[in-house]
């Protein structure tokens, strides 16, 4: 206990410091007795360590700090992952193993332990040479080449096998190979003479530039191939870091997060290698002489001609069609909503998802697993898919809670959601359709009393709590490396439009700290540099009201960072219900309200983001007006809103909220439960019928009342002005009176 609060201490004085910290190893090479700074574990005693002492004590002081167990040879790294990672106590502390390469290559050892713990990282984080392993022709000016084959052989291998990184033992070293105070003096990437006073770069600096150079952040890898070509297989161990000949042609290849793929090619013998890269359709000669290391890069077209990439197009939103698309919420399905399972929730007095699975055992009980993987398997079919398809929605939002991408047992929350989610992106690419993954929930919730943040609170503890707020940031990070995933796997390429943030941010914390506009200046440039603005979009949500001061600082942005904020886009959320209920005549509805607000209020509403020329989405909208519809209400509110969203200028697109309600026979929530409300079970028909070339067309928009864009709310009443008979010539009244009757605008 007493070294876990060591270590923890070691921690936070660092980042007192301004040192951030990423990940720890509890022990360097915890099966060496060295003879520098040494401390020997044996699996089961470091297992103990992490889950009973510095696990927990870490995840107090410092929850998004990673640890790493074990950081010693590949050659026992089965067996320390086996030891860890089925321990359910330290399993929970542990993000993955670190391994060296002093055993040889080993990377057999490392699928082992990729396959059979998928969601352990795997880090390989020590490697180097000793200075007795120079040959005769290696100098301090010039180093040793083959070590720079070695390092490249080893990181390829390492790479494909599944480590997520690779890291050299020391940057810099002097001229002795030191500072060392044991005499085990080393090679590195830079040397330095100090006493010269002068730097010499070694081979191993530029092999490690060919991956550090050309593969992104946020790349992935690909499956590469590589034929016919001999590979080593000596019975006996070779020396680590050997790469010769009878290794053949190595190569590996990543997509990267901008649509290029690079491909390394490493060839260690002693002639020419002459061979075809072949991608898709296309293939290319190349040669590799002796001894030697090259890298491609090239646009990919596995995925089709069209996939973007940021040296196509010229619109700033091109990742946009030009006419707005029309889409559909996938809510209450990868994340629980009481009022959107009556059945299972409201009616029992269930307030979220937390509650449910806890009433149900808790995220590990097998009885809240069946459930929750039951409405998985069944809520979202590929039918309610085609339905959307055949009735001309092509995009879909789909809300998950940020376990899904940082998942922690002790959140409360069933595990597993993500291959749902990859399988409905299969199903989206074969209809040709595209999605937007919504984080709808943070930790400690982004506001108050909501069910859709997954645990309710009476706080938004997301910007009260520092640790809650990194931790999203975490997931936001995280649920960009699983897009990037996505578009990696052929059976999901090209469908996922973008990300957003976080949905309905309590506006009270726009400006604290942390606070949502923090969270906005921060996560956008670091998101992309995963996520390019010519492939991605990144949706951004603002509760303002009215709707000023987002859309200015937006507006700012994108001027003062604009790489980072290309098509960033507002997302406004637009119902007339939940405080825009109708108020006029104590309480009782009124169909042409809602029009009026459609067609005269609600433009002006966005008034300020058409003048500031932002890209717009309507994140949310349904047919829900605070009381009870009826199928002509259905049918003309859905075309006022569709030709709003067509006509508004900058807006992209549009999310009906939502697909599907499970809903009590006869209760409320139709109206935004839309496979109910379209035909032949409702009333409305495919979007080619509604007429959408114009604001309301077949509405007089002359009769609206006059708002002042910089103060009218989204809850304000909406009346149609009475109409003013023109003067006409008395001779002519008997011809035109009969077109002249002002009641009411017609309705659909």
């Amino acid at each position: 206990a007493a070294w876990a609060a060591y270590i923890v201490r070691w921690v936070s004085a660092y980042i007192r410091q301004g040192i951030p910290i990423w990940a720890i190893t509890p022990q360097n090479e915890p099966e060496n007795n060295a003879t520098w700074e040494a401390c020997l574990f044996t699996p089961q005693e470091a297992v103990a360590f992490l889950g009973d002492h510095l696990g927990p004590k870490m995840r107090e002081a410092h929850r998004d700090i990673l640890i790493f167990v074990f950081d010693h040879n590949k050659d026992h790294l089965y067996a320390w992952a086996n030891a860890t990672f089925r321990n359910p106590k330290a399993a929970q502390y542990a993000s993955g193993i670190a391994f060296h390469w002093y055993a040889g290559d080993g990377f057999e050892a490392i699928q082992n332990v990729h396959r059979d713990f998928p969601r352990a990282l795997l880090l390989a984080s020590e490697a180097t040479y000793e200075r007795w392993r120079w040959s005769d022709r290696a100098t301090l000016e010039k180093g040793e080449w083959s070590f720079g084959e070695g390092y490249a052989h080893d990181i390829i291998g390492d790479l494909i096998a599944g480590s997520i990184g690779w890291i050299d033992w020391n940057l810099l070293l002097d001229e002795n190979g030191g500072p060392n105070h044991v005499n085990n003096v080393c090679d590195a990437s830079i040397m330095a003479d100090v006493n010269k006073g002068k730097l010499y770069k070694h081979p191993q600096y530029y092999y490690i530039g060919h991956f550090s150079r050309f593969l992104l952040p946020g790349s992935t890898l690909m499956k590469t191939d590589v034929f016919p070509t001999p590979s080593y297989h000596g019975d006996a161990e070779r020396p680590y870091g050997t790469c010769t000949g009878e290794d053949g042609l190595q190569s590996t290849s990543f997509m990267r997060p901008d649509g290029f793929i690079a491909t390394i090619v490493l060839n260690c013998g002693e002639d020419t290698i002459n061979f075809k890269i072949r991608e898709g359709r296309r293939a290319a000669k190349a040669s590799i002489p002796p001894h030697a290391i090259q890298t491609y890069l090239f646009e990919s077209t596995i995925f089709g001609t069209s996939r973007p990439s940021p040296f196509r197009a010229s619109s700033a939103d091109h990742v946009f069609r030009a006419r707005p698309f029309v889409g559909v919420n996938l809510g209450g399905w990868l994340l629980l909503e009481d009022w959107m399972w009556s059945q299972e929730m409201s009616s029992k007095g269930i307030p979220d998802e937390y509650t449910l699975t806890l009433a149900y055992g808790g995220p590990s009980d097998p009885r809240a697993i069946e459930l929750i993987e039951a409405h998985w398997e069944t809520f979202v079919t590929e039918r309610d898919l085609d339905q959307l398809r055949d009735f001309g929605f092509t995009h879909v939002r789909v809300p998950i809670g940020y376990w899904l991408v940082d998942y922690d047992a002790a959140d409360g929350f069933v595990d597993g959601g993500e291959r749902y989610l990859f399988r409905l992106l299969g199903w989206l690419r074969k209809r040709g359709m595209r999605a937007v993954l919504d984080l709808h929930a943070l930790p400690g919730a982004q506001t108050a009393y909501q069910s859709f943040t997954g645990r309710k609170s009476s706080l938004a503890g997301f910007f009260r709590d520092p640790s809650h707020f990194e931790r999203g940031k975490r997931a936001m990070r995280r649920l960009a490396g699983l897009i990037l995933y996505y578009e990696s796997n052929p059976s999901t390429a090209g469908v996922v439009l973008g990300m957003e943030l976080v949905n309905e941010p309590d506006w009270n914390y726009w400006d604290t700290t942390p606070g949502i506009r923090q969270l906005y200046e921060t996560m956008v440039p670091e998101l992309r540099r995963v996520l390019p603005a010519r492939r991605y979009a990144i949706f951004l949500n603002f509760m303002d009201a009215p709707r000023v001061e987002g859309a200015r600082w937006l507006a700012a942005m994108r001027i003062r960072d604009r790489d980072s904020f290309e098509n960033v886009v507002y997302d406004a959320h637009i119902y007339h219900s939940y405080g825009d209920d109708n108020k006029q005549g104590a309480g009782q509805w009124h169909g042409d309200m809602d029009a009026c607000k459609t067609c005269c209020r609600d433009p002006l509403t966005l008034a300020q983001l058409v003048e500031a020329k932002l890209p717009i989405v309507i994140g949310e909208y349904s047919l829900n007006t605070g009381f009870a519809g009826n199928p002509d209400f259905y049918l003309s509110f859905m075309a006022d809103q569709l030709s709003a969203w067509s006509n508004i200028p900058g807006t992209v697109g549009s999310f009906f909220w939502n697909f599907h309600i499970l809903r009590k026979p006869g209760s409320w929530y139709k109206e935004m439960s839309l496979l109910e409300l379209l035909t032949p079970r409702g009333p409305i028909p495919p979007i080619s019928k509604f007429n959408v070339t114009s604001l309301c067309p077949g509405r007089d928009l002359t009769l609206c009342p006059r708002y002042d864009p910089m103060t009218v709310m989204p809850s304000d009443d909406c009346v149609w002005q009475p109409a003013v008979p023109p003067i006409i010539p008395a001779d002519a009244v008997a011809e035109v009176a009969p077109a002249a009757r002002f009641g009411r605008p017609r309705t659909w």
